[in-house]
């Protein structure tokens, strides 16, 4: 939730537990950033009503931030929040070290897919796992078959198409990282498809990487059986009314499987169907099932549609007003908003209805303002539902109505004897239990005595609170006498006791900060050999290779693409005198290790690793006896030396900083001892989108996955075009993954001086579709530039004739700070 009306929401429709932006770190940067007083009162407020409170810290954090992040913990600890959900593995470490006891969740943004990446980061002591979007169902039950650690996953909203964590999209195109909670949506944006060469006709479908939205409501009996222990809705840049239909439709599934009542109802059609009108890009059951690249991506709109209730059935020209005939499955009224479309879906006009009558044979006549131009509609157009103000108000009400807000169920006993105080002991639905007693005596009654329905009457009197009396053990003797200002005075008692209670919540102990910061100070092992400047290369294709003979290389990465072999290139590379290595793929799961199975057969000089589901294959697999060194790339978002030393101790020789770091951020990392541990990427093609999603089956074949795909990757180049007319390179990786590469290459030749005077000693440069002799120019100009007979000027001149787009200083140069506007 992203405000204070979309909490209220959230608590009062059924959700168990809200997650909110850390003031100052916020995850969804043009959210509402609240400031720690306001998240004071939003934990108290939800504790209050029951309903947990986990703060969203799940953005990377950058060297210089450790000790800013370190006095934001210090404010955030005292305010008890359930859980902390976290990316950086470094700021996992600092609240660990700040706070063993503090509950820390491991954000969607880790990639987490497999029970071997969960084994891997166990050392960590994380409480909860939120999993990739991408898993299907059958691949939880891989998970949970082999892990007793909480898992979450998301049920609802957006879609990324690219796995979250590993988009660098926004990052490539714009400077703005992902990673910081800075997303451009540019999956939302309209882009053409170039196959081999010329531009694929698409007809209307335009928006090729953008998925429709997540509903998994019919998945909730299957992921309850799967033991999955908390189920997420995105929804942080939602309307209230998005928030409440939302939470409300899951709960009431929830409450239905426990009650063996689940199944497709009418209920349920109609909470569908309302949640489409709040906001919707149609739904899909997303990756539940497993990849249908053709049904999760319709790429006719990106932006929110609605819900389809019917068509055009006559355009009144007579009419005083504007008016259409519409034969419609929903009742529509004054006030709601209408989108009509044509055959492909493309909206043809839109307006809000002004007014609505019947019409013959069960049609709507709807008429609108003045302005509103009928004649681009025609009989047959389709008619969308995208707002209804009488809904929204409806949905309100389930929030700021006071007779339907959440109440919390409280039982009493109460014991009234002679010569007595009254004595009430209150108890509330979750253990808590206040007893008290009245300042007065009981003695006998001139009139009125005590009953059971006097003391019923003033404890059934809760509408300023949060609770509802829902038992009662009376015992009175007779004739009995107490004022009734004093039963009163012990009901506000009770009801500000248990109150008090509910919010205190468990604190947790916090060490002393001042002996955190010297537990800050970086300790880098020293590495064990001193060598001189180091290049590497990773190539894509085969024929690559050529361009490397005689060359000054060290190491040689293979990343190929799906269905290229490895063993005859890495005999070719040792033959050449080079160290082989061979690139894991970005994403893990269990059952598609076929790669890593070629890894073990080869056993090549190095493997670079990319995700930690992989690295923990081979820790289980060789333990101290690792037969090939592990180096680490930059899908580890490694930006500060606690992130760097936790991959480092696993086992790493080298590791590739994090791609979101300017150049400025890179030295404060370097400087940290970690030099000589950095291989630093100074010539590449960004990758950018990482999908499961496949460009290829989606839109070069009728297959919904590569068991009726025809393999269509291996015998077609395909590239995404934007508006700059840019084409951006897609390939599919050994596990049929897409990624999308930045067809603008980016140089980081200027800043090689600096990186030798920091002591960096690795350097790489990566390939795409280059040719032998195109590549082969490019490694000799960054050697030069490495030896410094070439300046880096000279090396962009003569880099920028190769390229179709010219060549880009990329994001290290990138000084500039991205404020987004924040909602207020």
């Amino acid at each position: 939730v992203g405000n204070w009306d979309m909490c209220l929401a959230a608590v009062h429709n059924g959700a168990g537990a809200i997650y909110v932006g850390m003031p100052g770190f916020n995850a969804r940067a043009r959210s509402y950033d609240h400031s720690f007083d306001e998240l004071k009162a939003i934990i108290d407020y939800c504790h209050l009503y029951g309903v947990k409170v986990h703060v969203a810290f799940n953005i990377l954090i950058f060297e210089r931030e450790l000790a800013v992040a370190l006095e934001g913990l210090n404010q955030l600890l005292p305010l008890k929040p359930d859980a902390i959900i976290c990316q950086d593995v470094g700021l996992v470490r600092l609240i660990k070290q700040l706070s063993p006891e503090q509950v820390i969740h491991a954000s969607t943004q880790m990639t987490i897919s497999s029970a071997e990446h969960i084994e891997f980061l166990s050392d960590l002591d994380m409480a909860r796992y939120v999993l990739a979007r991408e898993n299907s169902i059958d691949e939880m039950r891989n998970i949970r078959s082999k892990t007793d650690k909480e898992l979450e996953v998301f049920v609802h909203g957006a879609l990324c198409v690219a796995y979250s964590g590993q988009c660098l999209t926004s990052e490539s195109m714009g400077g703005r990282s992902a990673n910081r909670g800075q997303c451009s949506q540019s999956c939302r944006l309209d882009y053409q498809l170039r196959v081999n060469g010329d531009l694929k006709n698409l007809g209307a479908k335009k928006y090729i990487v953008s998925p429709k939205d997540l509903l998994a409501v019919d998945m909730v009996k299957d992921l309850m059986d799967l033991k999955i222990d908390s189920f997420k809705i995105e929804g942080r840049y939602k309307a209230p009314e998005y928030v409440a239909q939302a939470a409300k439709m899951y709960s009431n599934e929830i409450e239905a499987v426990k009650a063996q009542k689940s199944g497709i109802s009418p209920l349920r059609i109609i909470e569908a169907d309302n949640l489409k009108i709040a906001f919707s890009r149609d739904f899909f059951s997303g990756w539940m099932h497993g990849v249908d690249h053709n049904q999760l991506v319709d790429g006719r709109y990106s932006g929110h549609r609605g819900l389809k209730i019917g068509v055009v059935v006559d355009v009144l020209h007579s009419a005083k007003f504007p008016s259409l005939a519409l034969r419609c499955k929903r009742e529509i009224v004054a006030g709601d908003s209408l989108i009509f479309t044509d055959d492909d879906e493309q909206m043809v006009t839109a307006a809000k209805v002004f007014e609505v009558r019947q019409g013959k044979k069960g049609e709507q006549i709807v008429s609108f303002d003045k302005t509103f131009i009928s004649d681009v509609l025609s009989v047959g157009i389709g008619v969308y539902m995208n707002r209804s103000p009488s809904l929204d108000k409806k949905v309100q009400q389930s929030f700021k109505d006071k007779q339907q807000l959440k109440r919390i169920a409280m039982a009493i006993e109460v014991v009234a004897v002679e010569g007595q105080p009254l004595k009430v002991v209150a108890t509330d639905i979750d253990g808590n239990r206040v007893s008290l007693c009245s300042e007065s005596i009981l003695n006998l009654a001139q009139n009125q005595p005590l009953d059971e329905a006097k003391i019923l009457k003033h404890f059934n009197a809760l509408g300023g609170s949060v609770f509802t009396l829902t038992g009662a053990s009376i015992h009175i003797e007779e004739a009995l006498f107490i004022a009734d200002k004093e039963i009163k005075r012990l009901r506000q008692e009770v009801v500000a006791q248990l109150s008090a209670l509910r919010v205190k919540g468990e604190a947790v102990d916090v060490c002393d900060v001042e002996g955190i910061k010297q537990w800050l100070s970086p300790v880098v092992n020293e590495p064990l050999t001193d060598t001189g400047i180091l290049l590497n290369v990773l190539i894509r294709e085969e024929q690559q290779l050529d361009a490397l003979i005689d060359l000054p290389i060290h190491t040689v990465y293979l990343d190929y693409k799906y269905g290229q072999r490895y063993q005859k290139s890495v005999d070719k590379i040792r033959a050449m005198g080079f160290k082989a290595g061979i690139v894991t793929t970005r994403v893990f799961k269990a059952g598609r290790e076929k790669l890593l199975g070629i890894i073990d057969r080869i056993q090549p000089d190095v493997v670079l690793m990319r995700n930690a589901g992989a690295f923990q294959y081979f820790i289980e697999k060789y333990g101290a006896t690792m037969p090939f060194e592990l180096a680490g790339d930059f899908s580890f978002n490694i930006s500060n030396h606690l992130s760097a030393q936790y991959f480092l101790d696993k086992g790493l020789k080298t590791i590739t900083p994090s791609y979101d770091l300017n150049i400025e951020q890179l030295n404060d990392l370097l400087t940290t001892g970690l030099a000589p541990f950095a291989e630093v990427t100074i010539h590449q093609y960004m990758p950018s989108f990482h999908m499961e999603h496949c460009v290829f089956a989606s839109f070069l074949s009728d297959g919904s996955s590569i068991k009726d795909c025809g393999m269509v990757c291996m015998h077609n180049d395909v590239a995404i075009v934007d508006k700059k007319r840019i084409d951006h390179p897609v390939l599919a990786d050994q596990e049929c993954r897409n990624t999308m590469f930045n067809g603008v290459p980016q140089s980081a030749a200027s800043l090689i001086p600096g990186l030798l005077d920091a002591g960096v000693k690795h350097f790489r440069v990566e390939a795409l579709g280059e040719d032998a002799p195109t590549l082969r120019k490019k490694l000799e100009a960054y050697w030069a530039v490495l030896n410094n007979d070439m300046s880096f000027k000279t090396l962009h001149k003569r880099l920028g004739i190769m390229e179709k787009y010219g060549i880009s200083e990329g994001q290290q140069q990138n000084l500039h700070v991205y404020e987004p506007r924040k909602k207020h």
